[in-house]
């Protein structure tokens, strides 16, 4: 961390003073590692991690996106516990009303809302704490990325998986059937 980055990191107590809630979106999603905030946003919730690498979730909840265990509304930012209790979260994202983290060995963490599968849990129920996706077992996520309604993965070897809404394409599988487990992207590499 640099000295500027240190004289300028807003205290965790400051978070939602620092971020404006529900000016044109409703959650943000944020993640810190070492004191600095690296929000996420999403349009309906703000998410975001402590320099203890915590979850800290707040804003619009109607799906459980904020993944307190309920859909009340959280306006002030709160620590996401649950399955992803004492795990170092190394990356988040965010669809539309669903979130995502990957933890430091790999798994991948999802919540809020899956009416098109893209919580990648095999099902279209909503998931108002994260889950694990099971699906990925033995498998290592370095990235993942959440579209409108959509999710795609990247593992340590290169590999892509993709799952949730495909309506026009949007997974890469050659076809437009929506998937709620992920289901691994063929990539043609001579192109």
């Amino acid at each position: 961390m640099t000295l500027l980055e240190e004289e300028t990191k807003p205290p965790l107590k400051e978070l939602s003073a620092a971020i404006k809630i529900g000016e044109e979106r409703d959650l943000d999603i944020a993640v810190t590692h070492n004191d600095v905030i690296r929000p996420r946003p999403s349009p309906y919730a703000h998410v975001g991690s402590s320099v203890t690498d915590d979850v800290y979730a707040w804003g619009y909840n109607n799906s459980g996106q904020v993944g307190s265990g309920s859909t009340a509304n959280q306006p002030i930012p709160r620590k996401v516990t649950s399955c992803l209790q004492n795990k170092i979260v190394t990356g988040i994202a965010c669809g539309q009303m669903s979130s995502m983290a990957v933890v430091d060995n790999g798994e991948v963490y999802a919540w809020g809302y899956n009416g098109n599968g893209q919580l990648g849990l095999g099902s279209s129920g909503n998931q108002p704490t994260p889950c694990r996706i099971a699906a990925l077992q033995g498998i290592r996520v370095e990235q993942v990325v959440c579209g409108y309604a959509h999710t795609l993965a990247l593992t340590d070897e290169g590999g892509i998986y993709g799952w949730g809404a495909n309506s026009y394409g949007q997974l890469g599988t050659g076809n437009k059937s929506n998937q709620s487990y992920p289901v691994q992207v063929s990539v043609d590499k001579e192109r």
